[in-house]
């Protein structure tokens, strides 16, 4: 039980907040039935890579508080960074084929004809 624990990082793209919570608490109640909430807290923190895990410290101070908070104030975060959503990125280097409409297709015809253009005299 302590090494799926320890194991289990949170990914927002992979993980929603309360379920990853409320599983990860199960487990620390089996390993540790005496924790204090201070301990939970922190060793959930522990868990949480990256800018959010700093994000989360930021917004709770007092690290003794209950789960539901926790649970808050992580949700909170998420959602305000975007953390949650998958970047869109084009790795193909290739520009994106704008379709054509028959009205700008005819414009440009007649910009390239060449007939209409009366000729120079010498």
């Amino acid at each position: 039980m302590k090494k799926a624990f320890e194991n289990d990082y949170f990914d927002p793209l992979k993980h929603k907040p309360h379920k990853w919570c409320l599983t990860q608490k199960r487990r620390i109640d089996c390993t540790d039935p005496n924790s204090t909430q201070l301990e939970v807290n922190e060793k959930l923190l522990n868990q949480v890579e990256g800018t959010l895990e700093n994000q989360l410290r930021c917004r709770l101070p007092d690290m003794d508080k209950d789960l539901s908070t926790f649970i808050a104030t992580m949700e909170e975060v998420i959602v305000q960074t975007g953390a949650n959503k998958r970047q869109k990125k084009n790795y193909s280097g290739k520009k994106k084929h704008t379709p054509t409409t028959e009205a700008s297709t005819s414009k440009d015809k007649e910009a390239r004809n060449t007939e209409a253009v009366p000729k120079k005299l010498p």
